[in-house]
């Protein structure tokens, strides 16, 4: 709380960048992020043909204190590797985009991942001829959450453990593709006890109580 305001009165309505489409000021919950369905962690720092990168461009459009970082679901499913090797690539890869940030004075906020449950396009355990099975992408997304939060540890940042949130709720906070987090019919903004009972609605909510104690521990005289 600030004064009278809430985490969310804090970001909502406040100018913060231009939509570089329509033209719009947008606010931080709306404004232009480095996020892309299906990327991996790699994406954000890879120039495209202008020689600009995802990361580059928020910073720039953007000018944020804080940013929250959330990638390793993709790289656990895009790649076969026993889980130390798996985890320690993923740890170089998220502390690139780590120390891209710092090195503008971005405070980055780590994010552990939701679990592998049951994706129907693969056999729930190993069989013949292939190494893809939900078991070891379980497994996987499980070494890489991990990677996080000891990452997050050796390098002193705030991290959100949104594995842990999940996992009290019905199906672990998952949806039925067994893959992204389960969704609430109002939308991901109702927070009352019936949102919080799925996944995006408990991501919304730890991300903004981490927001409120990471501005606090910023501004505190």
């Amino acid at each position: 709380m600030d004064g009278d305001r809430t985490i969310i009165d804090v970001f909502r309505g406040v100018a913060a960048a231009r939509d570089p489409d329509d033209g719009t000021m947008r606010d931080s919950f709306s404004a232009p992020r480095a996020a892309r369905v299906g990327m991996e962690a790699p994406w954000a720092l890879t120039p495209n043909l202008h020689g600009h990168t995802a990361i580059g461009n928020l910073i720039e459009r953007l000018s944020p204190a804080y940013a929250i970082v959330m990638f390793g679901t993709n790289d656990a499913v895009h790649g076969v590797a026993t889980p130390n090797a798996l985890a320690e690539e993923f740890k170089t890869k998220l502390g690139a985009i780590i120390d891209e940030l710092e090195s503008h004075g971005i405070v980055a906020i780590l994010t552990t991942l939701p679990k592998h449950l049951r994706d129907k396009r693969y056999a729930d355990c190993p069989v013949k001829g292939t190494s893809r099975s939900n078991m070891r992408w379980l497994v996987q997304t499980n070494a890489l959450s991990a990677a996080v939060a000891e990452l997050a540890y050796a390098r002193h940042l705030p991290l959100i453990d949104f594995h842990y949130a999940l996992d009290p709720l019905l199906d672990h906070g998952v949806g039925k593709d067994g893959v992204h987090p389960s969704r609430y019919f109002k939308g991901g903004g109702s927070l009352d006890e019936n949102g919080l009972g799925c996944g995006y609605n408990v991501r919304n909510f730890v991300t903004l109580r981490m927001l409120e104690q990471v501005r606090g521990a910023v501004l505190a005289p």
